[in-house]
Formats: C-alpha cells, structure tokens, sequence
C-alpha cells in the first residue's frame, strides 16, 4: 500500500506492508498514479523531482518512467545499486513532466533491470521553484 499526503510544494508517499508481497520474481515496473490535484497535464511545465528513498540491498539498476509531452514513458537516467546494504535516496529530475494519467491511468513507474532487489521506502515528488 501507499500511503500518500501533500501539502504546498510536495507530495509523498510512503510504502507500507502489503499482505501478499510481489514474488522476488517479478520484474515488473512498479506504477504510481499522482493526485490530480497537485499536478495534471500541464500545457507549461513546471519542473519537479521526485525522491525516491531505497535500501540497497543488491546488485542492478533502477530508473523512472514518467508521462512527459514527448514521451508517456519519458526514461530517467539509470541509478547503479552497490549491494551494501545503506539507506540511499535518489533524486530525479522531471522538467517536462505533463502527467495527464497516460500511462495506463498511471503517471509514473520505477522500472529496474531484470533480477535487479529493490527495496523503496518513500517516494517524495516535489515541484521545484524556479
């Protein structure tokens, strides 16, 4: 589950406990719809990030999917897991972010490389002042 709360500038979501958690297996990109509330299909962009909080428990990568103007699947640079074990917080940049739900009604994804243990602890989307 994902519990999320928003106030001004930021909106976050932090995971809790599921019943039945996703088979090691599953490689599958993990999707996020965000309130349309704090943002939706802008014509003018603002740019946001979003900070997404792990525990780096192994080997592989992991990247952002978000639903831009160009590309409803718009990629982020990759970030490398270093398997140590350390709590990490990666910071992606969304500058032309439109998040108008065209992602099979979802706005956002985490996607990782094949066989890649990703363990999220928060996620925090902000919009960043100019």
């Amino acid at each position: 589950y994902l519990q999320v709360a928003g106030q001004g500038l930021e909106i976050a979501g932090t995971l809790t406990p599921r019943p039945e958690p996703l088979s090691p297996g599953h490689d599958g990109p993990l999707q996020f719809a965000v309130s349309d509330d704090f943002y939706w299909n802008r014509r003018a962009p603002e740019p946001l990030e979003l900070g997404v909080t792990y525990t780096d428990a192994g080997t592989g990568s992991f990247w952002v999917e978000y639903d831009a103007w160009q590309n409803p699947f718009q990629t982020t640079a990759p970030v490398q897991l270093r398997g140590d074990g350390a709590s990490r917080t990666a910071t992606f940049r969304l500058p032309d972010a439109r998040l108008g739900n065209s992602q099979d009604w979802g706005d956002l994804r985490l996607a990782r490389a094949p066989g890649t243990r990703l363990l999220v602890e928060e996620l925090v989307l902000r919009k960043v002042e100019r």
